[in-house]
């Protein structure tokens, strides 16, 4: 698999790779691994994420989890919040009035690195104003040195001024705030690419390149007296341009006056990088686990590992750390794609022991891509061999005729078989581009189709530059995609869609028939559309005049009961009292949220009809329209006052289905996010079988307007609808707790009993709802959730509290972390339990913990629901 079909360009979209530390590729969060659980803690750190450990001087257990990068602290360290997840807006997302934060692209020992803009470039007009900033995280922050650490990061990597070592442009602080800038990649790291091609390797050039990139890097690195002493695919990021690049040299150390350059001396004075005692288990040297001073062998060491794994796809111990490989005697197996020279120089530098392995880097590169100094000829076969044997016998004397035959065939057989794989690689990459190609062609249009194509047929005609019949026939086949597109556009009314996806079409193959054809269609089309325009235009101008006629014969015949009225009223005394009472009513329908329908309304209304039957028929519908009117004028801030006046309009004049059929959402006033503020900013629906639903806040952070449960659905409510419907058995316990024990089935009828009961629809939220409404946190997470933690006398997440229990977030929800897990759904409808539970630990109990969910009843999962709003 080519690196072009990993590496990913960065856009605002969470799916996109780029710039990654150490501890943050997608698939690796903590909780995910399978048999690594342990009775306190049933999450492991995620894959090359920094450990803290006190430092022994022993042997390190390296039984967690073997690529993980373990660092042991000079003293020890208080347990602390774990670094926050939050996006960057609420951090400090401007940092030296320079740096604006973006998103997280990625965390590690030290810290989180974001992206960012800067705005000095954005001021001199720089078409790439982003840069990467790494900010020293809390926990790092702790450790005694961290700043120091940080500054010798930057200084290192600043010196380190390679083609293939990520360029580091500044080292500063902001406050409290340390961080350092450096340049931003588009691409993948190389962990990540791997993992996408186990088993077999990646591609042979591609590999190649990789490997000269990064050990050209640890080269120019070890000539500055600088080894990496952390060097792992993790560390390695591959750029969208082909590019190698090492990066995260926050390890480092000088190297001493014995190693290959004694360095300035200025970090070994005041502050040794190496007292973070930082390695990584699976690609640490034997010499490292024990202890030993660092030496640039360790660096081939760890190089020889990635070049393993980038030619077999794995790794050559089968991730076992090198002190327990040489106890096992484990022997790397022979890679069969490599050359027998190429494989004795990665078989060197894989030995365990530092004595018997290639010592700089240098070496192993040039025996690893060094040629045979022995001339020969494909073409004469084995006659040529045996001539050139001769001559050389004749001139040395020294070499034995039957051996030198026999070393050169064996070099002939293998670089005929490197030839032979090269053509069978190349007609795979061919098929695999050309299937590539086709299957875009089959999907569905979208903004990227055309882009994705184009860059599609480009690489094939790369690989394969002599079938130009395929060629013609892909861009036949877009064009054919893009005139379906046009004519169903153009069917439907839409002819400015049609007339673009017609240019798109041309753009492909501009000389064909249905080309013209469709062109035809649509041009008659727009003729069409033109004529009933015109025509649309002569019937409103009509029409506007027949209603102009209308309205004058209206204001006739109002003048003409106007002055019958006036006759009436001056020989009937009786009408005066009747208009009397009409005003009395019309009165007592002034708009507010105290109007009082029930008592002085009714009264008047009352009074009217037995004044004047026929005047109160006469009036009644106005009447009904300006409560309606009003019930819905009050409903806008006032749900509770406005059902009053409904209910007693109802009493009032029960016949009318108008007021009967009003709708009033008890939670549609509220303004999103605002049920941090109190109780008057909750909500509750009405149940047609009596009771309330539960309490509800009007969330912010969705893309529609959503009303969610503030507390997690409680036994309490769970029973209440168990004792209303009879199909289900009531919880044991507390009526506060939350909900637990019951199956996504039984929540399920839940929320549809709900929906029966109050008109809406309510239901589990999706997983998108979920984290939008749960994520709107003050101050980060709520340090008081109940999650699991044992510290000394401190012991919280033993059992289960109240749903009432702990701090709201922005939109007013409690316990949304810790407690009970909560169900939801994600896009692809898998069931997820969200926000981990008691039993999770507090530095992994967060809002963007989840894991997926069989729907059966468990002791820490529960849920709440949500609703829309009209």
């Amino acid at each position: 698999m080519s690196a072009d079909d990993k590496t990913r360009i960065v856009t605002e979209n969470q799916s996109n790779s780029s710039f990654n530390e150490p501890g943050n590729e997608p698939g690796n969060e903590p909780g995910n691994e399978p048999g690594n659980e342990s009775a306190t803690d049933s999450v492991s750190p995620s894959d090359d994420a920094t450990v803290l450990a006190a430092q022994t001087g022993q042997h390190h257990d390296m039984s967690v989890d073997q690529d993980k990068t373990v660092i042991a602290e000079s003293s020890p360290v208080a347990p602390s919040t774990p670094a926050s997840q939050e996006p960057p807006q609420q951090k400090k997302s401007l940092i030296k009035n320079r740096f604006e934060l973006k998103k997280m692209l990625g965390s590690g020992g030290m810290g989180a690195v974001y992206q960012a803009v800067d705005l000095r470039k954005v001021e001199a007009k720089d078409r790439n104003p982003y840069v990467a900033v790494k900010l020293l995280n809390d926990d790092f922050k702790r450790h005694p040195d961290a700043f120091i650490s940080l500054q010798r990061e930057s200084r290192k990597s600043q010196n380190l001024a390679h083609p293939n070592i990520v360029t580091v442009y500044d080292f500063d602080r902001d406050s409290d705030m340390v961080f350092m800038t450096m340049e931003f990649m588009e691409g993948a790291p190389l962990d990540e690419i791997i993992r996408q091609c186990v088993g077999a390797g990646l591609d042979q050039e591609e590999a190649y390149g990789i490997f000269k990139d990064i050990s050209e890097a640890l080269a120019y690195a070890h000539s500055q007296g600088i080894i990496h002493s952390d060097f792992k695919p993790g560390n390695i990021f591959y750029t969208k341009n082909k590019i190698a690049k090492v990066f995260d040299f926050g390890i480092a150390r000088a190297v001493s006056s014995t190693g290959i350059s004694s360095g300035s001396g200025d970090d070994k004075t005041i502050f040794d990088a190496g007292s973070l005692s930082a390695l990584t288990p699976t690609y640490a040297s034997y010499e490292m686990l024990k202890g030993e001073e660092p030496s640039p062998s360790d660096d081939v060491y760890a190089l020889a590992c990635v070049t393993y794994e980038l030619f077999a796809g794995r790794h050559p111990y089968d991730k076992t750390p090198a002190d327990q490989a040489f106890e096992k005697k484990l022997k790397p197996a022979r890679i069969k794609r490599l050359t027998k020279r190429q494989w004795k120089a990665l078989e060197k530098a894989l030995q365990l022991k530092g004595d018997q392995r290639t010592q700089t880097v240098d070496a192993f590169k040039t025996a690893f891509f060094s040629k045979s100094k022995l001339p020969y000829y494909l073409s004469g076969g084995a006659l040529a061999a045996s001539v050139i044997a001769g001559l050389v016998y004749q001139q040395t004397h020294l070499v034995d005729e039957t051996q030198l035959r026999e070393t050169l065939q064996e070099e002939m057989q293998e670089e005929m078989q490197v030839n032979i794989r090269a053509n069978v690689e190349l007609e795979m990459q061919q098929r695999i581009s050309l299937e590539n190609l086709n299957e875009a062609l089959s999907e569905p249009l979208n903004d990227h189709w055309s882009d994705r194509v184009h860059t599609l047929i480009g690489e094939y005609m790369v690989l394969a530059p002599d079938d130009s019949e395929s060629i013609v026939q892909a861009r036949q086949k877009a064009m054919s995609v893009y005139l379906d597109a046009a004519s169903a556009a153009r069917a439907s009314g839409r002819l400015e869609e049609a007339k673009r996806l017609l240019d798109e079409a041309g753009l492909w193959q501009n000389e064909s028939d249905q080309l013209k054809q469709e062109a035809s269609l649509l041009a008659s089309a727009e003729e069409a559309l033109i004529k009933r325009q015109q025509e649309q235009r002569l019937a409103a101008k009509v029409e506007a005049e027949r209603l102009e006629e209308a309205r004058k014969q209206e204001q006739i015949q109002i003048e003409k009961q106007r002055k019958a009225r006036e006759r009436r009223l001056a020989s009937e005394a009786q009408q005066r009292k009747v208009n009397a009472a009409v005003v009395a009513v019309q009165d007592s329908l002034s708009c507010s949220a105290r109007i009082d329908v029930k008592g002085d309304l009714s009264s008047k209304i009352n009074a009217l009809e037995k004044i004047s039957k026929a005047r109160y028929n006469k009036e009644q519908k106005g009447f009904i329209n300006s409560l309606g009117n009003c019930i819905k004028t009050v409903a806008r801030h006032s749900p509770a006052s406005a059902r009053r006046i409904k209910s007693d309009s109802v009493v009032l004049f029960p016949k009318s289905n108008q007021l009967a059929s009003i709708s009033i959402d008890m939670c549609a006033h509220l303004r999103p996010g605002s049920g941090s503020k109190g109780r008057r900013y909750f909500c509750q629906d009405y149940l047609t079988s009596g009771g309330k639903s539960p309490v509800l806040v009007v969330a912010k952070g969705t893309n529609k307007k959503l009303a969610v449960s503030r507390y997690e659905i409680t036994v309490g409510d769970f029973n209440h609808y168990c004792k209303k419907t009879g199909q289900c058995s009531a919880l044991s316990g507390d009526a506060g707790m939350p909900a637990s024990n019951i199956s996504i089935a039984q929540a399920k009828a839940y929320t549809q009993w709900l929906s029966q009961q109050s008109g809406y629809n309510y239901r589990i939220p999706t997983l998108n709802e979920w984290m939008s409404v749960s994520n709107a946190e003050r101050n980060g997470a709520d340090p008081d959730r109940n999650c699991f933690i044992k510290f000394g006398s401190l012991q919280k997440g033993a059992d289960l509290v109240k749903a009432t229990t702990g701090k709201p977030n922005d939109n007013g929800l409690i316990n949304y972390v810790g407690n009970v897990r909560e169900w939801a759904f994600d896009s692809g409808g898998q069931l997820m339990a969200m926000g981990g539970s008691r039993k999770d630990p507090l530095k992994r109990c967060l809002v963007t913990s989840q894991v997926n969910h069989s729907g059966q009843p468990d002791d820490v999962t529960g849920f709440r629901v949500v609703r829309s709003l009209n």
